[in-house]
């Protein structure tokens, strides 16, 4: 019931800042455990015709530690794709199997974990974990989006890495989603 809350307010969400850029995104974080169940896909599917945001607007985030061994999990996830919702391997490289978990989730981007992004500019091994983080979603046809950029510097390496996207304090703090909203409607008018 929690999980389907969520998806419902997260949902109601996007379609109001859809109304502001039609082209805007959510993502929401799931546990793998509520991807065990089928019903997941039918719920999903509704909610989605409920807010009237396309599949392809959705990032479903699920984190690395959750254990994904259940063959009903890789159905729902299957299933979630075939209607075109993306999904997010969240917190990459944290986990115990890290290169067979992007194996079994058929994700559309990898989220590298901030604990690797916020030293690469003073580890060597965590910038290598970062490089090849990036060069293995591309290989796998997945974006590659860093979690906790703190600074335009790091911001600028990860740009020189090739990483497709980032998230953090630099670019924005989390906000609820009537900030979302005030600064959508702002970003309009200067347009």
């Amino acid at each position: 019931d929690l999980t389907i809350y969520v998806i419902d307010t997260a949902l109601a969400g996007a379609r109001l800042a859809r109304q502001l850029n039609p082209d805007f995104h959510i993502a929401i974080n799931m546990s793998a455990v509520a991807m065990t169940r089928v019903q997941l896909i039918y719920d999903m599917t509704f909610l989605m015709s409920k807010h009237r945001v396309p599949a392809d607007k959705i990032i479903l985030e699920v984190t690395e530690t959750a254990p994904l061994d259940d063959r009903r999990v890789a159905a729902v996830m299957s299933g979630l794709r075939e209607f075109g919702i993306q999904l997010s391997i969240d917190d990459f490289g944290t986990g115990q199997g890290a290169l067979s978990y992007v194996k079994r989730i058929p994700g559309s981007e990898v989220k590298i974990d901030r604990t690797f992004v916020g030293d690469m500019l003073t580890s060597a091994e965590s910038r290598s974990v970062v490089q090849a983080t990036i060069d293995i979603a591309h290989s796998l046809d997945r974006r590659a989006v860093a979690e906790g950029v703190e600074d335009a510097e790091t911001a600028k390496v990860l740009r020189d890495m090739g990483c497709d996207h980032a998230q953090g304090y630099f670019f924005a703090p989390a906000m609820p989603i009537n900030e979302i909203l005030t600064h959508l409607r702002g970003a309009r008018t200067a347009a």
